[in-house]
């Protein structure tokens, strides 16, 4: 009897683990790529909702005409998996560093997608994610997509990951619980095909990487019930438009263009700052040459300015950096605000005019003339004021004379006059025809400023 009730015992647990574990990979025996046919398995049959399903090498399968089931999903060395019907998993489909999952049509549901090879959203037939995740660590495509819908669904793009949208359409929440989270780089380019280019985003957003709009190319953000936040070190991006009807929550940086390109980056309807701060490359005092934003509407601007200088501005120059249509508006940047650029630092006022921002540089001077009495290199002249003839003294251990040179600057920070190979004996310092006033000359050698000091020319 114990025998009895023992293997009885063994042949339930062997019931049951099939039941709950059932191996599927794929053999490409049966001569073609349908997941439904059962020659194509090494198991002889179709995938339920407790195979773990592995699929390696360069195949392609295609879920079409009936709906499909798994519990995991794992694409290896080259495989493709395509959708172009339902597919519920249990557990995770992983695409692995040179897999591939397309998802052309069709409902994908189950505990998600975790990607690290490349994820494919495209065809013009409506798809859509429910009640499931997608965690992108590499490539996200969105190609000639039309309509996604999203219920229930959580898209989060890791610090690696690219989510590339080229095509029109949208990501579309059908209830108020789907998000996309960003951390990565999330960006609207061309389609290749159509000189403008629109892409909603009508979801909540959260942002800590970078979103980015290229030329010609619209984000549509028009989820009136959900919030897009830009957090403090979120990067909103591009020489695109930016559509905003959502509530736009910014903390982080607005910077037109790209890091060090200068761009012109166009907002309609709601752009606040919230304390973010907008970033300025100026390599020019034309149109065209400073980066700018065009707001279609009235914004509201609690923040402050970051300029990143690529030339050298004159005192007067001005740049408008922000332009608005609708009054209304609030502006509430620093009155001044610094650069600095090849040792000197630029101060820039800040106007806050009817419609537009304009920055007036209004000073110049040598950076940290302040702490002149802590430079490690000895480095003054005198007598001080000068006259007519003054003598530098510097430490001459520093000093290599081939290479050694005393640039002097005027209170403007123009450069007046430059002496290369300066060495002991040849220190003399002739006022010749500067006019009186504050100078400041550098010690240079071999490109490096070794210290700094006031020149008063009575």
């Amino acid at each position: 009897m114990k025998n009895f009730h023992l293997l009885a015992a063994l042949c339930c647990t062997f019931i049951l683990s099939n039941t709950f574990a059932q191996s599927h990979n794929w053999t490409g025996n049966g001569g073609d790529s349908d997941w439904f046919n059962t020659a194509n398995w090494d198991s002889g049959t179709v995938p339920i909702e407790t195979s773990t399903v592995s699929i390696v090498g360069n195949v392609m399968v295609l879920i079409s005409g009936s709906s499909a089931e798994a519990y995991t999903i794992d694409l290896h060395n080259n495989a493709t998996l395509e959708m172009q019907s339902n597919l519920e998993t249990q557990s995770i489909i992983t695409v692995h560093d040179s897999g591939t999952f397309i998802f052309t049509t069709g409902v994908l549901s189950g505990s998600g997608v975790h990607n690290f090879g490349l994820l494919k959203v495209e065809g013009i037939n409506t798809r859509t994610f429910s009640n499931t995740s997608v965690t992108n660590h590499a490539d996200f495509l969105v190609t000639n997509s039309n309509q996604t819908q999203l219920f229930n669904t959580t898209i989060n793009n890791m610090t690696t990951g690219l989510i590339d949208i080229s095509s029109v359409g949208g990501f579309l929440q059908q209830n108020q619980s789907s998000v996309i989270n960003n951390d990565g780089l999330l960006r609207k380019s061309p389609d290749g095909l159509n000189p403008f280019g629109t892409f909603y985003l009508i979801t909540e957003i959260n942002n800590q990487g970078t979103i980015e709009v290229q030329e010609d190319q619209t984000f549509l953000l028009l989820a009136g019930s959900s919030t897009f936040t830009n957090f403090e070190n979120g990067r909103v991006t591009g020489n695109g438009v930016y559509d905003i009807t959502t509530n736009f929550v910014n903390h982080g940086l607005v910077l037109p263009g790209g890091d060090e390109t200068v761009g012109s980056l166009d907002v309609t309807n709601n752009f606040s700052l919230n304390g973010g701060i907008v970033s300025i490359d100026m390599a020019g005092t034309a149109n065209g040459e400073f980066d700018s934003i065009v707001v279609v509407g009235g914004p509201q601007m609690e923040g402050a300015l970051d300029i990143n200088l690529l030339f050298e501005p004159q005192v007067g120059d001005e740049f408008e950096v922000i332009t608005w249509n609708l009054s209304g508006s609030n502006c509430n940047f620093p009155q001044f605000t610094t650069a600095i650029r090849d040792g000197f630092e630029y101060t820039f006022e800040t106007f806050c005019n009817a419609n537009d921002v304009t920055l007036r540089m209004v000073g110049v001077s040598v950076l940290g003339f302040e702490d002149l009495g802590k430079e490690e290199v000895q480095f003054y002249v005198y007598p001080n004021p000068v006259s007519e003839t003054g003598h530098f003294v510097f430490s001459s251990e520093f000093i290599a004379s081939e290479t050694s040179k005393v640039v002097l600057y005027n209170a403007l920070g123009q450069q007046v006059s430059a002496r290369q190979g300066i060495s002991p004996g040849s220190d003399t310092f002739e006022r010749g025809n500067l006019p009186g006033g504050l100078y400041f000359a550098q010690l240079e050698d071999e490109g490096r400023v070794l210290a700094t000091t006031r020149i008063v020319i009575d």
